[in-house]
Parts: C-alpha cells; structure tokens; sequence
C-alpha cells in the first residue's frame, strides 16, 4: 500500500464517525457482525490455529457480509494473540473492510493515562494509523478525564468510541451496579455515570 493511496483513503473517511454510521445503517440496517477467530471456530472451519488463518477466517467473513451489514467488530485479542503477524493480519482485515466501505470496529477496549491514550490515538485514529479504524472500545474506569482524552482525540479524527459502561458478564455487576457516594452523579449507579458522562461527549458534537 502506497502512503499516497493511505492518505487519500484517509481523507475521504475524515467525515464525522455518527454521520458514517447513521449513513450505513440506513442503507444497510443495524446489523453489526462480529469476527471473532478464536480456536474452536478456526478448527471447525479447516483453518490452521496461527495469523495466516485467522486472516483468511476473517477475509471469508468479510465477503459473505459485504453488501449486508453496517459494520464489523473485529475482536482484536483474537490477532494479539499470534504478536507481530497478528497485528499484520489485523491491518490487512481492516484494510480490506474499509475498501469494502463497512465501518470498522476494533473491540480491544483499551483506556489509560494521558500518555496512553496518545498512543492508542497514533494507532487507531490519526492519518496512517498502522490499525485504522472507524471506531474502538475503551474502558471507562481509569475516570472521566482520561476517557475525555481519547473521546478528544476520535473527534479530532472523525473516529468513534464505544464506552463500555455496562458490560454481560456477571462479574462486572459487583463494580458497575455499585451506588456512587460522592460526586456529580452521587446516589446512581457507576455505570448509570459513565454513561451520562459519554451522553455529555454526545452532547457537544
């Protein structure tokens, strides 16, 4: 890929996130598909347990939702797990699915310090980014002001955040149900918080 071929493909993606995403719906559905090439679902599909078939298992499933789905989330612990080729494998799914014109989820629900989240915006976000997305998920519970800057920093890009502030799993409960005892949203649950302070980001743009 030719950096003049990345930047052109990234100024014309520089268009506001929910406007993509309502865009895509609207002719597509809600229909968001998520890949997740873990080992069982290689094996059971003929694919070898490494990068080279996790990108084929995610290159197949592209092409089957192609012209159906809105969107496709790409767990991104399924390519860490193989280091260096599945992070290469990852770049070239996401690339593939940006040529298709399916907005692009990376699932690795990140969060962090100021210092975090400017890597994690040179990764994802910023104008040839190695792992160019549309959107990714972050973990709120490093506090607002750290969620702030990663918000910040998808809106200066035209990129999306999906704020898990109310997860499946039941050992989330214990944290995320617990009632604030101080603070703006004090009486109210964690979660109910988190997801009042990323309606607030909602608000301003």
């Amino acid at each position: 890929m030719t950096e003049s071929i990345r930047d052109q493909e990234v100024q014309a993606q520089r268009s506001d996130f929910g406007l993509r995403l309502k865009n895509a719906m609207a002719k597509y559905g809600p229909l968001c598909v998520g890949i997740d090439p873990h080992r069982k679902m290689l094996l059971n599909w003929g694919y070898n347990m490494d990068a080279l078939g996790a990108e084929l298992f995610s290159m197949r499933m592209l092409q089957a939702m192609n012209g159906r789905a809105a969107a496709v989330k790409f767990q991104s612990s399924m390519f860490e797990r193989y280091g260096s080729k599945g992070f290469a494998a990852l770049e070239r799914v996401l690339y593939a699915a940006r040529q298709m014109d399916i907005i692009t989820i990376v699932d690795c629900g990140h969060g962090g310090l100021s210092t975090t989240i400017s890597a994690l915006a040179d990764a994802y976000f910023k104008p040839g980014a190695p792992l160019l997305a549309d959107a990714i998920t972050l973990l709120p519970y490093y506090g607002a002001r750290s969620m702030g800057g990663l918000i910040n920093e998808a809106l200066n890009n035209g990129r999306g955040v999906f704020i898990a502030s109310l997860t499946s799993n039941r050992e989330g409960a214990s944290l995320q149900t617990a009632i604030r005892q101080s603070g703006t949203y004090r009486g109210t649950t964690v979660a109910h918080g988190i997801a009042q302070t990323a309606q607030s980001f909602n608000n301003k743009t």
